[in-house]
Order: C-alpha cells, then structure tokens, then sequence
C-alpha cells in the first residue's frame, strides 16, 4: 500500500467529518433562526449580548463600560471582548443591524467544524492518519453538549472556547515532546491559552487543566527531570507573561481581579517550582524522586486552597451545584456515554503512549470536573475525541497501524445503531417561546438609533428603561437599543417586583439607584415569568411559597391525588396580575401591547413516581400543541393523563405583555355607604381579543370611594397597538350608573378626575 494512501484517506474522511458537522448543525435549524422574509432568531439570550456588542464594536470598538445593561448602574465588562471584535469584523460592511446578526448566526458552526478540524489534526500528530480520522469521527457522533454550543444561531462565545482549549493542550504537548525545544516555541504553545483569555474569562480554567497535564508530565519523566522542568517552566512563564499584559490592560474587567490574579501567582508559582525541580531534581537519587514531587505538589495544592484568593475560586469550581458557577449541578455518570461515547473507554488508554499522555490527562481532568460539577460539559468531547484518537492511534502505530480504521469503522456501525436525539423539538419550541419576546422588543425597538461610540460612550440619557426577568435583558437590549434592569444575572429588586401584590409599593422599590430623570419605562411579562420562574423569584426575595400554593382538585385516574399548585395567592402577584389578567385593575401599569401568538402556562405531575408536587411549564401554543393547549385551557377542563405524566388544567393568555407604568389619575365619586363599586373600560389589542380593565372598591363610611385610573380616552396610547373604546363606565353591581372621561394630562400627572 502507498504510504501515502493512508494519509489522503484520513484528509478525505476528516473533511468529509467537518462538512457533515456543518450541515447537522445549519441545515435543520436554518429555517427557524434566518427565516425567509423574517427577523433573525438567535437562540437563547447570551447570543443577544454577544450580538449587541460585536455590532456597537463595528460601529466603534469594543466597550469596557455597558450602560444598557443592570440599569441604572451600567456593568464594567466581564471580558476582554475578543469574540465580539470577531464578530466585529464579521460584521463589517453589513449594511445594517439585521444583516450583521444573520451573519453573526453562522460564525458557531463554522467555529464548531474548525474545532473538529483542530482535534483532527491534533491526533493525526499525535497517532498517525488513522487517529486523525477516528478523533473525527468521535467527536462527529458523539458531540455531546458542545453540540448546543455550535447550532447556527448560538452565538455565543463559548463555542470558542473548546476550540482554544484544545489547541492549548494540543500546543503543550507538542512543546513537551519536542527534542530540542526552544523559546520560540514555548510561546507558540502559549498563544491559544492566551488568545483564551482574550475571549473568555474563564480561561484560568484551562490554565488549571494545563497545570495538572504539566505535574503529572513531571511526575512520568523524574527519571530525567532537567529537560521536563525546564519545558514547563518556559511554559509557564511566557503563558503567565501574556496574563500579566491581560490584566495590565484590562484592569477593570469584572472578572480579571477574582481570576486572572491569582492565576498569574499560580503560574509564576509553576515556573519557580518547575525550574527549582530541572536543577535539583537530577541531585536527588533516582529512588526519591517521585517521592519528593508527591510531597511537593501536596504541598503546593495545600496552600492554594488555604491562601483565599485562589482556594475560594477552587472551592467554588470543584463544588457541586455551586451557586457562583452557573452551569453547575449533579450529573449521572452514565451520561458520560451519551456525552463522550467510545471516547469515554478509548481516553484513559492514552496514559500507556507517552505521545499521547498529555492529552490523555487533560481530556480526563475535563471529564471529572465535568462529571463532578457539570461545568466544561461543552469542552469534555472534543478533548476526550482528541484523546481518544490519539490514544489508539499512538499505541498501535507500530505493529497494528490498522487499528485505529477498525475502531473507527466499529463506533461508526455503533452510531448508526443509536436512535439520533431529538433536539430539533427543543429548539423550536424555545424559538417559539422567544418569539413573542422578539416582537415585543420590536416593539420597543429605537430603531437602528443606538448613538455610535464616542466619549463618554453610548449615552443613554433619558431612556427609559425595560423591566423583564434577567433570561431576557440580553435580547432585549439588543433588540431596543434601550437600557435594562437586569440582564447578567438574577436581579432580587426585580424578583420583588414580580411577586409583589401592591403595585404602588412595588413601583416604589424598582429602581432604587435611580437618579431624577431616570426611571423605569416599561415592563415585559410572560407566561415564563409568571410560572416556573417564580419559585426562584420567591428564594430571592426570602418569601415563603407554601403561602402561594393550595392542592388542586382530586385526580380520579390516579386514586384522588392532589398536587400541590399555586393558589389565590399566586393570583395575586403582579406577574401573575400582568400576564394571565392582562392587568386588569392595576391603577399605574397600562397595557400597551400584546403578542399575537398566545402560551399556555399549566402544571405537570410525575404520576409514575406517585409525585404530588407540580411543576410549572409553558407550552407555546401552535399547530402541533393546538389540541393539548385547547383542552387544559376550557374553563371546565380535566387533567389530561399521559404515560407517566399528568397535566393539569392551565391558563391560556397571550405570551407576552408589554406595560407601561404611569401615575395614573385619581377618579373620585360617592355612592351609598359601604356599596360595591366598579369602574371599567373596554380596551382593544391590535392583537388578540377586547379586554375589559375592572377595578372594585367600596365606598367609605361618608360614602366617598376613589379609582386609580391608568388608561386616557382622549389620547392615543403610546405605540398605537392598544386602543380604548369609549369612557369609563362606573357599575354598582351589573347596573352602570356613570361614565367618566379620563384625559392624559390627567393620568400624568395623578390629578383627581370628579365622576358624576
């Protein structure tokens, strides 16, 4: 056989891999994020921030101060920003907004198929054509969650990382291997994990994973620990170089002095060690060795751990469900094969080849912190696919050259048995729910307005600001141009909001740093909000939720049992009040839009488990959930009981409200003592069916009562995608006895509006 051919084969089939990958994650997904005639859907939220600001960088440059985000205070940048100047120059000479974020959309794929390209090639280096190809297609069938992170529209920086962390770890064993090493390539294998940071702060993790591949290096070469030390300790020093002009110039990004400090001692700390060791490690008798950098490495991880700026970050990263690392949470090993496949048994085999040791313990380091915390779930298999090719490759080059092709072949039969998972579903469905968002941010959209960078940057004076759960500050913002409340991270101030039942108190505490002139301009509420969120919302705020929840009706298919549901009090938050009411009798929040396409918020038991707890999940009603939404939504509704699953009758409104706060007018009168009173008002969406607006009071003992009323009938609202037809009309009972026009002027400014 040709030498050759095996080479041309392994190219042939590594890019045949690359091209698949492209078309798995565009093809299916393409029509739901650039849809034809449409607006880009990006999917998620972080994508909307990442979006924002690599198109304000192409007007301008890359910002260090956000003032649009966490209003009013603004947010000092959490990182350097290099995937948005990326994006930046992706998005140059687009012509406007739109064509910028559509362009945006494929940078994640393109990314995620030149990562399969980089492991790929990493293994060919590592264990010849055939590990090349066999790493491509592990990391082809078995994607695991770095999968999510390269879907077109995913534009999110994390589809970087894996990329960039792969070629660290590629990059130092190759520095480590090489015969006759010199500076320069010391700082070749430094210029990924620095590129890293310049992306993402989080990079001192890799610097920890790279570490741990650079002790046991050590550990498996004492027999000559000159060259070893001396390779690592050039490592170290020139990747802690890079870090060190990072943070000289980026001082205050938010994340630099909580991580990147106590990194750059750690890595100065590995430099010294590692040198001390390439000097004095050829002293000790050969016998004391291992013992020795054992002691040394107990030592060196006992007062990291002890010394707070490092051990508060390590205890925070290797402790699970931590609540300051947000993908944290426990996970089941037997995910390991779903995530990783083959590549979960074939990693650890690289720890017998020297070659392919480096990469066999970084993989593994990955996986375990994976497997611990949840973290890195996007990074673990590319490295493990990495590994895993360059362990077969490396261990049978010499007297089996075949194998890694007949692994290959064996774990592509094996994926072709495997039943593909069903991820499109979800995907459409979080479109779907994040569409009457986009229309609502539409909506409020400023247009292509947003000023261009210039001194002090983007001023914002004026604006008023949007309040809405943080999952959505991101799109928002993007999409507005206007400034948000909360967008980095949950916001208690507005968690207080949502679960406040009076409005006027409410209103009062939203934006407590708020300077004169600043001010809280408009609320965006859905089903989401108003349903499963609002367990967290409550933890925020140290409220009690057993006080919001009641049992529900007996379920007769399943021996009477009751779940527990929320209740009247849940009624009575202004999440609740907002979405499912429409507002109805609120006196400062006015309804100012709606969106066409409607949710059902409903509740789901585990029946299978005898479980009577519910939770809360919203379910975007179209085509193919029309029948399930129609028979929870019907006033006289039944559960609806499926195989393990129980549903629970629900409320169907539209998904997504948009209201406007506002003083309100003080709409006085005077009935007999003690009466019931009502004042009403039919309002009509452009969307959607007429509401009626109803607020009840009763009057006083003088037989004086007073409405707070938030909608004008002489003015049009604001957008024009409400009216209001006719006057108030006040009811005793049934019976209307007055009507009363409200003026805007009025409504502005809280005066008393006399009903006769």
């Amino acid at each position: 056989m040709p030498r050759a051919l095996p080479t041309a084969l392994a190219a042939a089939l590594v890019l045949a891999a690359a091209g698949a990958f492209w078309v798995r994650h565009t093809a299916p997904v393409e029509p739901l994020v650039l849809p034809a005639g449409g607006p880009v859907r990006l999917l998620g939220n972080d994508p909307w921030f990442h979006a924002r600001h690599g198109w304000l960088a192409a007007r301008g440059g890359l910002r260090r101060f956000d003032p649009q985000a966490d209003f009013p205070r603004g947010l000092r940048t959490v990182h350097v920003g290099g995937y948005d100047a990326l994006l930046a120059a992706v998005a140059r000479g687009a012509p406007d907004r739109e064509a910028a974020f559509a362009r945006f959309a494929w940078v994640p794929p393109t990314l995620g198929a030149l990562c399969l390209l980089g492991v790929a090639l990493a293994a060919g280096w590592a264990g010849g054509p055939g590990a090349a190809a066999l790493a491509a297609g592990l990391l082809l069938g078995w994607p695991g969650d770095f999968a999510a992170r390269a879907w077109l529209g995913m534009v999110d920086h994390h589809v970087a990382e894996p990329l960039l962390g792969c070629a660290a770890l590629a990059a130092l064993a190759a520095w480590l291997a090489r015969a006759h090493p010199r500076w320069p390539g010391a700082l070749l294998a430094a210029l990924p994990l620095w590129t890293l940071l310049f992306t993402w702060a989080g990079a001192p993790l890799w610097v920890g994973v790279l570490g741990v591949v650079a002790g046991v290096q050590i550990l498996s070469g004492s027999a000559d620990p000159g060259p070893t030390g001396h390779r690592i300790a050039a490592w170290a020093a020139v990747v802690g170089l890079g870090y060190g002009l990072a943070l000289a110039g980026w001082p205050d990004a938010a994340l630099m002095a909580p991580l990147v400090k106590p990194t750059l001692a750690a890595l100065a700390a590995l430099a010294l060690a590692a040198g001390l060791w390439a000097r004095l490690g050829p002293r000790l008798p050969p016998r004391i060795r291992p013992l020795a950098l054992l002691v040394g490495a107990a030592l060196a991880l006992a007062a990291a751990w002890g010394w707070p700026a490092t051990g508060d970050p390590l205890r925070a990263l290797l402790t699970p469900r931590s609540a300051l690392v947000a993908e944290h949470r426990a996970v089941d090993l037997a995910r390991l094969w779903t995530g990783l496949g083959p590549a979960a048994l074939l990693a650890p085999l690289g720890l017998l080849s020297p070659r392919a040791r480096p990469l066999a313990v970084g993989a593994l380091a990955l996986v375990g912190l994976w497997a611990v915390t949840h973290d890195q779930a996007y990074a673990a298999p590319p490295a493990a696919a990495l590994a895993a090719g360059a362990a077969v490759g490396a261990l049978t080059r010499e007297r089996a050259p075949w194998a890694p092709w007949a692994v290959g072949a064996a774990a592509a039969a094996l994926w072709l048995a495997a039943p593909p998972p069903r991820v499109i579903p979800t995907l459409t469905h979080s479109v779907l729910r994040h569409d009457g968002l986009t229309q609502a941010a539409r909506f409020l959209d400023r247009g292509d307005a947003a000023p261009a960078p210039g001194p002090p940057d983007m001023d914002l004076s004026g604006q008023p600001a949007v309040l809405a759960d943080w999952q959505y500050g991101h799109l928002l913002a993007a999409l507005t141009g206007r400034p948000v409340l909360a967008s980095h991270g949950p916001s208690a101030v507005a968690a207080a909001f949502w679960t406040a039942t009076d409005e006027d108190a409410a209103l009062a505490a939203v934006c407590p740093d708020c300077a004169p002139g600043e001010r809280v301009g408009f609320v965006v509420v859905d089903a989401q909000t108003a349903g499963p969120e609002l367990p967290f919302h409550l933890a925020q705020t140290h409220q009690d939720a057993a006080a919001l929840m009641t049992r529900s009706a007996p379920v007769a298919a399943l021996g009477d049992l009751r779940f527990v549901v929320p209740g009247p009090g849940w009624r009575r938050t202004l999440a609740a009040r907002l979405w499912a009411d429409g507002g109805s009798g609120l006196g400062r929040l006015r309804l100012v839009w709606q969106s066409p396409g409607r949710s059902l918020l409903t509740w789901r038991g585990v029946a299978a488990l005898g479980e009577s707890l519910a939770e809360a999940i919203v379910v975007p009603e179209d085509a193919s959930t029309a029948p399930l939404v129609e028979r929870l939504a019907r006033p006289d509704a039944a559960p609806v009981v499926a195989p393990g699953r129980i549903y629970l009758p629900g409320l169907r409104a539209p998904a997504v409200r948009v209201f406007e706060p506002v003083p309100g007018a003080r709409v006085v009168g005077s009935a007999r003592p003690g009466e019931a009173v009502t004042l009403a008002l039919q309002i009509r969406p452009a969307a959607g069916a007429p509401l009626v607006w109803r607020q009840d009071t009763r009057a006083d003992a003088q037989g004086d009562f007073a409405f707070r009323a938030p909608y004008p009938t002489d003015h049009p609202l604001p957008g024009g995608a409400v009216a209001v037809e006719g006057q108030y009309v006040l009811l005793v009972g049934d019976r209307p006895v007055g009507r009363v026009a409200v003026p805007e002027a009025a409504i502005q400014a809280a005066d008393t509006v006399l009903l006769r």
